[in-house]
């Protein structure tokens, strides 16, 4: 399996030594090259030295073939616009950011993947159970850029979401 890990912190390379161990074919991106040649260092993975929610470097990264794409960098900004790119721009089958909650303080997973169906019909996924006890969420996966779910945090309080992708054309490059 493809997969592309935004963020070389503790979560990322936890995740990158996991899935690398298990042989799938891992590519580490993050802002700091030092963090990335350490873990490319230690680990059977390549790097990338950028940001992760800028198209060009998703590319470098092999995004265009990959399975999988999983943003835990230290900005929840980035790991959305990530996984909205790797949506609208590459069509990668499973996204997954991790969000920080304003309202309990912890760390929620959002998880979308696209039917099996080569239409690309809506569906709805939910992250699988993990070891941790971070609230999950779902949401609408299809061909269309718009994402939209709602997730429950442990307050027991409900929010919703819509993200949107924009663009503008500059006029004269």
């Amino acid at each position: 399996m493809k997969v592309v890990i935004c963020g070389a912190g503790q979560v990322g390379a936890n995740i990158a030594k996991y899935l690398a161990h298990e042989g799938n074919d891992v590519t580490i991106v993050d802002v700091d090259p030092h963090l990335v040649r350490d873990i490319t260092d230690q680990l059977d993975v390549q790097g990338i030295a950028g940001f992760a929610s800028h198209p060009h470097v998703l590319e470098q990264a092999g995004l265009r073939d990959a399975d999988i794409l999983i943003a835990v960098t230290h900005s929840d900004e980035v790991n959305m616009t990530a996984c909205l790119v790797a949506h609208a721009v590459f069509d990668v089958p499973t996204k997954i950011a991790r969000v920080r909650c304003n309202t309990c303080g912890g760390d929620h997973t959002y998880r979308t993947q696209a039917s099996g169906s080569a239409g690309g019909g809506a569906s709805t996924s939910r992250a699988p159970a993990a070891a941790d006890s971070s609230p999950r969420t779902t949401w609408p996966a299809s061909s269309a850029s718009r994402l939209r779910g709602r997730f429950r945090c442990s307050s027991s309080s409900t929010a919703e979401f819509g993200v949107m992708p924009a663009a503008r054309r500059r006029s004269g490059t």
